[in-house]
């Protein structure tokens, strides 16, 4: 090869060289240009802090105010007139059923008992002589007797025997009217203020002598809006699911725990509510009754979806809350359940997996997409 030709063949390869050099210049420069216009595209996409929704174990407290009213309440009266003689019970004192209470003086109705007694002996004794007449009458010749003699005889002997009748229902009259004299106690209970005192003048028409109060079990009354006695109308185990305490006045819970026995038979439409009764094991007569206590519903919820009250938006047209969904910020509305420490319950609206924004969201960024990240504050 000659020395020309070499020097030729440099020439080309340099050439071929820097040509190369800059086709890759330019094209590095084309991607620079490219990445610069996009960067501030990606640099847009704001990154979101959530908060991913699981289910827990929640305990919701329903309130109402009720009064303790007695099961069982009788004011005791007499059922005859008398005077008193003796006062058997205090106030205060708890009595069973048939206990005796008064005693009326009872020398008039014990008369009264002897009277019917000896009414009834004599109605025997007369009746038993017309029916030996009769039998007497009925054994003689037809020719010695008359019809009328015969028909005297048996209207003597049935009237007889509806005296006797008589008689025995003016015993069984004056007998109870005696009994009447011991006045007992109808029901277990209490014992209140005792007005009565011996001597003094009663009549069933007159002022009770005593009230008698049951005190265990009790029944306390309370009232509940019209619309939470729908919901709970709709599931026949809703006061089931839960436990029914009492709050005293002086804040503590009744060791107790009730049951719902039946709801008033028409709604308050002053007030459209409804009045429920529960009944409470009262064995050391904490509760008394027309006290005022605030009935408490505890319902446990296995499974409740909640969310921080910060993170709700609540508008004049309803609830709502700010999601993640596919990288994209949504505006969801949401039902507000009952209120837990610093949560909402959420029945309706959210699911499990959600991804909730825990900061503030503006209108405007509805519909943007964001990358989310988990608050760890949260």
């Amino acid at each position: 090869m000659s020395k020309s030709n070499f020097f030729l063949e440099i020439i080309v390869l340099v050439l071929l060289l820097v040509v190369s050099w800059m086709g890759f210049d330019a094209y590095r420069s084309n991607e620079i240009k490219k990445a610069e216009k996009n960067e501030p595209a990606l640099q847009s996409i704001k990154k979101m802090p959530v908060q991913i929704i699981t289910p827990k174990e929640i305990t919701l407290t329903n309130s109402y105010i009720g009064t303790v009213q007695p099961i069982h309440a009788v004011s005791v009266l007499p059922y005859i007139t008398g005077f008193i003689d003796q006062v058997l019970v205090k106030g205060g004192e708890e009595v069973k059923k048939g206990d005796t209470l008064f005693i009326l003086k009872q020398d008039q109705y014990l008369a009264q008992k002897e009277a019917a007694a000896a009414a009834v002996a004599k109605a025997k004794a007369d009746l038993e002589n017309e029916r030996l007449y009769l039998e007497r009458i009925k054994r003689t010749s037809s020719k010695a007797i008359s019809q009328t003699e015969l028909d005297n005889a048996q209207t003597n002997y049935l009237s007889a025997k509806a005296d006797l009748k008589s008689a025995e229902a003016n015993l069984k009259l004056a007998n109870v009217n005696y009994e009447y004299t011991t006045i007992k106690a109808s029901i277990d209970g209490i014992v209140g203020n005792i007005s009565a005192t011996p001597g003094e003048y009663v009549s069933p028409q007159g002022n009770s002598l005593a009230y008698v109060l049951q005190y265990n079990p009790i029944r306390v009354a309370f009232t509940i809006p019209e619309k939470d006695f729908l919901k709970m109308q709709s599931d026949i185990n809703f006061f089931k699911k839960g436990k029914m305490k009492l709050m005293l006045a002086d804040q503590v819970i009744f060791e107790q725990d009730g049951n719902i026995r039946f709801s008033d038979n028409k709604v308050n439409e002053s007030a459209s509510s409804i009045t429920l009764y529960a009944d409470f094991d009262n064995p050391n007569r904490t509760l008394l009754p027309n006290a005022y206590v605030l009935v408490l519903f505890e319902q446990r919820i296995p499974n409740a979806l909640t969310v921080n009250k910060n993170w709700v938006s609540m508008e004049e047209n309803g609830n709502f809350i700010y999601l993640l969904e596919n990288e994209i910020i949504v505006k969801k509305a949401i039902e507000l359940g009952q209120s837990v420490q610093n949560q909402f319950y959420i029945p309706n609206g959210l699911k499990a997996g959600d991804q909730v924004i825990t900061e503030q969201v503006s209108s405007v960024e509805i519909g943007k997409p964001a990358k989310p990240f988990v608050n760890q504050k949260e």
